[in-house]
């Protein structure tokens, strides 16, 4: 039995203007391109709008994939309304899951499985699955699981009753998943975070660097990421003047509070996301010292683009770096982060061989391939356990493709 309609319940949506969660729509949008009805439910923040100036949203709109698939986005508008807590839970987290349930019931697409991007969407999902019997899968790759801190525990266990499956970006959030007993014998499955290698290869360095104006004899080290403590935008610009070596030279793209300056820095802020890969291609090496992560998009980026990597020697960074692509260091070391990017600077055979292995690597990380792998872990590990409940179900109506 093949999988024809899945519903996504995911923590936001990007459009050109507000380019949130990119990630989750490549996913789905690589999902309905091999042809199952995707509908998605998130919501969108008034407060946003009111204050942050985030154009507001239809709650109904249509996302087309560039294959021309349409997927359904229902997108109810909410209070947010930070840190507050109500009998054990986060407010804001109460007033999604109303929301997303009321417009779920009000919709009553008639879908196979829920697919939940994050715990905590996870458990509001849950409600949902348990409410129309709808077997329920969570993909987890969050830098840290917040759903306990979001929900009273009884709503957790409660919530989670039809969970079916699990789908990792990493062993560490597998693992962390399992210490905080959100799931125990559910089939898992381990994909790290995959990119468009369609818009994600190498490019001429040489003709990139003269495109933006940079020096051509530099050595140039590229960041992507919020420049906030835990992504550690300022402990590679430490390590960089530690070096004292005027040639080095440093691409930031990101933005937040801890946004770096000086002679060294040849751009820091955003970057509209299809010119991403063309800085990556002015860089000789990529560096990320991240505190915290599920599986980093940027250094998948930067992997694909050909680059060595400076990164952190912590769990999340296991599945996708080892010392055939990468120098793994502290993260708050900044004389190790320094040490790396001078060892590198100066070894050319090394730096090629890494780029070469960080690019072969990156081949088996493409969207189509983690898609693909996902579509085959639902209907082979999860749906064929459950085949004669969703043969049951679609007897019934309740299930199954609205095409």
């Amino acid at each position: 039995m093949k999988i024809e309609h899945i519903s996504f319940v995911v923590p936001g949506y990007p459009t050109k203007d507000d380019p949130q969660f990119t990630f989750v729509a490549e996913t789905i949008r690589a999902i309905a391109d091999q042809g199952i009805v995707c509908t998605v439910f998130t919501t969108q923040s008034i407060s946003k709008s009111l204050f942050r100036g985030v154009k507001s949203r239809p709650s109904y709109w249509i996302d087309e994939t560039k294959n021309g698939h349409r997927i359904s986005i229902h997108q109810p508008k909410v209070i947010s309304v930070s840190n507050v807590r109500l009998f054990g839970w986060s407010l804001s987290s109460l007033i999604a899951k109303q929301a997303i349930f009321k417009t779920f019931k009000k919709v009553s697409p008639k879908t196979d499985i829920l697919y939940a991007h994050f715990w905590h969407s996870g458990v509001i999902a849950g409600e949902i699955a348990n409410k129309y019997n709808i077997p329920l899968v969570v993909a987890t790759g969050e830098s840290k699981i917040s759903a306990k801190r979001l929900y009273p525990e009884k709503v957790i266990h409660n919530n989670l009753r039809k969970l079916v499956g699990l789908i990792s970006v990493s062993t560490k959030n597998l693992n962390e998943s399992r210490q905080l007993g959100l799931c125990d014998d559910v089939p898992n499955i381990i994909l790290p975070n995959a990119i468009e290698t369609s818009k994600f290869f190498p490019m001429d360095k040489w003709k990139m660097r003269q495109k933006y104006g940079f020096p051509q004899k530099a050595f140039i080290i590229s960041f992507v990421g919020a420049f906030i403590e835990r992504k550690g935008p300022l402990r590679l610009q430490e390590a960089v003047k530690r070096l004292g070596d005027s040639s080095i030279k440093v691409i930031y793209i990101g933005d937040g509070p801890q946004k770096p300056h000086g002679d060294e820095v040849l751009h820091a802020g955003r970057v509209p996301h299809d010119v991403v890969p063309e800085y990556l291609a002015c860089s000789d090496i990529f560096v990320l010292p991240t505190l915290a992560e599920g599986c980093s998009n940027a250094i998948v980026e930067a992997m694909a683009c050909g680059l060595p990597v400076v990164s952190s020697n912590l769990s999340f960074n296991e599945d996708i770096l080892d010392e055939s692509n990468s120098i793994l260091v502290d993260p708050m070391n900044v004389q190790e982060i320094a040490d790396a990017i001078s060892y590198l600077r100066g070894s050319g055979c090394v730096l090629e061989a890494f780029g070469n292995n960080s690019q072969k690597k990156a081949r088996d990380l493409s969207i189509t391939n983690r898609v693909s792998k996902i579509i085959e872990f639902l209907e082979q590990s999860v749906f064929k356990m459950f085949e004669d409940c969703f043969e049951e179900n679609r007897n019934r109506g309740l299930l199954g493709s609205s095409r």
